[in-house]
C-alpha cells in the first residue's frame, strides 16, 4: 500500500515504510531508558527493564559478546537511512540535475555533523565539563549517520547499478573482515590496548557498508515502479536470506561485535532490517497498518533527536533508588511515559501534516 505524496511518479511515500521507520524510533526509546538504568549484575546496582530491549553487553561483557535485538538497532537504523535516501538522492539527481544531489547531500551530511557537535561538543561540555572529539568525528550515532549518508551516496553516485553496488558492499565486509581478524589491529575490548595496536576504525567501515546495502535495498523497490511487489521477489527477498544464512554462518567463525560492526554484525543487521522491511511491506499489501508506527516513521529525525536529547535530562530527574524500590512506578515513568510523549508528538505532528527532512 502506498500513498503518492505529489503529482510526480519518482515522488510517493510508502505508509508501510514510515511504520517499518516509527518501529526503530519505537526500539530507540525503548533501549535508552533501559540502557540508562543498567545498572551492574554483578553488584547491587539492579538493573531495570527488559534483558532482551538493552544492550547485550550491559549484562556481559566479553568474547564472543552477549547479541541481543538492541545491539543491531544501530545498524537497522543505518540501514533504513540508506534505503529511504536512495529514492531522495535519485529523485534531485533526476528532477534537478547532478548539483542538486550534491547540494542535498552537503546538506544532510551538515546537519547530521552539526547534530554530532551539538551532542558532543557543546551538550557534553555544558553538562560535563569536557568535550568528545573524537566521537565528533567517527564515533557518535550522529557521525555514523552522516558518513553512512556521504558513503550511500557516493557509491550510489559511482556505481549506479545496484547489483554492482551490493557486490562492493560484500567486497567491503570482506575486507572488514580480514582486517578484523589480523592481529595487528585493535578491537574493542576491555584491556583499553595495551599492546598499543594500530587503531582501525571498524564502527565506520561497517556501518558504512550497512548503509551502502541499504542504498541497494531502495532501488531494488523500484525495479518495477508501478508494482514493487517485483523487486521484493526477485532482489530483497532472496537477498535478506542470504544475509541472514551469512550472518549465520559467519557468527561461529568471527562473532557479531556491535562496537566494531564485524562482518556477522553486518550481516545481522541487513538480514533483520530486510525482514522487517519485507513484514511490514507484505502487511501492508494485505491492508494491515499500525497507525502510531507511520506518525512515528513521518518524523523519524525529529524523534530521534527528542528522545536523545531530552530523555537523559528527564531520567537525571528520577532517583533510581525509588524505580528500584516502586517496580509499577519504573514501569509508568520509564517504561510508558516516555514513549507516550514522543509518541503525543509525532500524532501532533501527523495531524498538522508536518514532516521534517534532513
Amino acid at each position: 500500500m502506498h500513498t503518492p505524496i505529489s503529482g510526480s511518479p519518482a515522488r510517493e511515500r510508502y505508509d508501510w515504510l514510515d511504520q517499518a521507520r516509527g518501529l526503530i524510533v519505537l526500539m530507540l526509546i525503548i533501549s535508552m531508558s533501559t540502557y540508562y538504568y543498567s545498572g551492574d549484575v554483578l553488584s547491587e546496582d539492579i538493573p531495570l527493564g527488559p534483558t532482551m530491549l538493552n544492550h547485550g553487553y550491559q549484562y556481559f561483557s566479553g568474547v564472543p559478546p552477549l547479541i541481543t535485538p538492541i545491539d543491531v538497532g544501530q545498524g537497522i537504523f543505518m540501514f533504513v537511512m540508506g534505503f529511504v535516501g536512495y529514492n531522495a538522492f535519485t529523485r534531485r539527481r533526476q528532477l534537478r540535475g547532478a548539483r542538486s544531489a550534491f547540494l542535498y547531500t552537503v546538506r544532510r551530511v551538515g546537519v547530521l555533523y552539526a547534530l554530532a557537535f551539538f551532542e558532543c561538543i557543546v551538550m557534553h561540555y555544558v553538562l560535563f565539563g569536557e568535550t568528545l572529539w573524537r566521537d565528533f568525528f567517527i564515533g557518535s550515532t550522529f557521525t555514523l549517520l552522516a558518513l553512512g549518508a556521504l558513503a550511500g551516496f557516493t557509491t550510489i553516485a559511482l556505481l549506479p547499478n545496484a547489483d554492482r553496488r551490493i557486490r562492493f558492499a560484500a567486497v567491503l565486509t570482506v575486507i572488514h573482515s580480514l582486517l578484523y581478524a589480523s592481529p595487528y589491529f585493535d578491537h574493542y575490548t576491555g584491556d583499553d590496548n595495551i599492546f598499543h595496536l594500530m587503531s582501525i576504525p571498524f564502527t565506520v567501515l561497517g556501518l558504512c557498508t550497512v548503509a551502502i546495502a541499504g542504498t541497494c535495498f531502495g532501488q531494488w523497490l523500484h525495479m518495477d515502479p508501478d508494482n514493487p511487489t517485483v523487486g521484493f521477489q526477485k532482489r530483497i527477498v532472496p537477498v535478506t536470506a542470504a544475509a541472514l544464512v551469512a550472518a549465520y554462518s559467519m557468527d561461529w567463525v568471527q562473532p557479531p561485535e556491535p562496537h566494531d560492526a564485524t562482518a556477522a554484525h553486518q550481516l545481522l543487521a541487513v538480514g533483520m532490517a530486510g525482514l522487517m522491511l519485507v513484514g511490514f511491506f507484505a502487511s501492508g499489501q494485505n491492508k494491515l497498518r499500525f497507525p502510531l508506527l507511520s506518525a512515528m516513521g513521518k518524523n523519524l529525525l525529529v524523534m530521534f533527536l527528542l528522545a536523545g536529547f531530552f530523555l537523559e535530562i528527564y531520567f537525571d530527574w528520577i532517583p533510581k533508588e525509588f524505580l528500584v524500590r516502586w517496580p509499577v512506578a519504573a514501569l509508568f515513568l520509564i517504561g510508558i511515559l516516555p514513549l507516550a510523549a514522543v509518541s503525543c508528538v509525532a500524532v501532533l505532528l501527523d495531524r498538522l501534516g508536518i514532516i521534517v527532512r534532513a
